[in-house]
């Protein structure tokens, strides 16, 4: 509208400096030539009408179709893209607290089969409704599939460290029958060598077993098996640098809906408690 107001100025004045150049025209001739300059500025005004019109009109449906999308965008907010910072941000805090010289979370005890328990598991990725999955998928399909494929890498990684037990559990038996040990978990025993504990706990028997084999499984799970020790410890590196870029996006994706559709955060509810999720 400021514009339209320029140029309508604009053409005004050159309008007056054309009348004040024709003065000395005969007074019918400075009459067709004021008659024209007032059409072409009823003409200039009406399109400037109708132009502001067609801008607050554009406006209006702009407005309507926000409030209108406005409760899909918090859906959205509550059921998918809130639970997911939730879940991520208990696992992250799992990598910053962390002592541990090897693995975070106890993969071995993680499967397709048994993805949450009894181990201590990444809290899952719970999309609650499909509706709003499906309004992210249409306008961010990269996040929608990098937030959905959470809980298989998960399983994919728990099912890697199940494969370095399968080949490190006849070495941990040939061990514990060493030393007359019966009734011990040889998981646990695969779960210290993946964490690389340095000192196994209470438990006296374990304790003996573990000072006396430590270096040696820890060896032979990275030289002397198919899966290495390695190369299940790199693939919880990948994750926790996954977690964090899908996290920022998510981040990013909030920051957005909440600014576009005037959302505030007692707007949105989130679903669950991704701590619950864990061992």
């Amino acid at each position: 509208m400021f514009v339209v107001g320029m140029v309508a100025a604009l053409f005004f004045t050159g309008s007056l400096y054309l009348a004040y150049l024709s003065w000395n025209l005969s007074t019918s001739r400075r009459a067709q030539i004021l008659a024209t300059v007032l059409g072409s500025l009823g003409t200039l005004l009406l399109a400037g009408a109708t132009f502001y019109n067609v801008l607050q009109t554009n406006r209006s449906l702009e407005i309507r179709e926000k409030e209108r999308e406005k409760p899909l965008a918090e859906d959205e907010l509550s059921h998918v893209i809130q639970p997911a910072i939730d879940a991520l941000d208990v696992n992250l805090r799992e990598f910053e607290e962390s002592d541990n010289s090897g693995c975070v979370f106890e993969w071995v005890y993680i499967s397709s089969a048994s993805p949450y328990g009894p181990g201590r598991a990444p809290a899952s990725i719970r999309v609650s409704s499909l509706i709003p999955a499906g309004r992210l998928a249409n306008e961010d399909d990269g996040l929608y599939e990098s937030v959905v494929a959470h809980d298989r890498y998960v399983e994919m990684i728990g099912e890697q460290a199940g494969q370095l037990h399968a080949e490190l559990e006849p070495e941990i038996e040939r061990l514990f029958a060493e030393m007359d040990i019966t009734g011990e978990s040889t998981k646990a025993v695969t779960l210290s060598v993946l964490q690389e504990l340095d000192e196994w706990g209470e438990n006296e028997v374990m304790t003996e077993f573990w000072e006396a084999n430590r270096d040696h499984l820890i060896r032979y799970a990275e030289e002397e098996i198919e899966v290495t020790l390695s190369e299940v410890q790199s693939l919880e590196e990948w994750y926790q640098e996954y977690m964090e870029d899908t996290y920022r996006a998510l981040y990013e994706r909030k920051a957005e809906l909440m600014r576009e559709y005037s959302i505030s955060e007692d707007d949105i509810t989130s679903e669950g408690d991704p701590a619950a999720d864990l061992g």
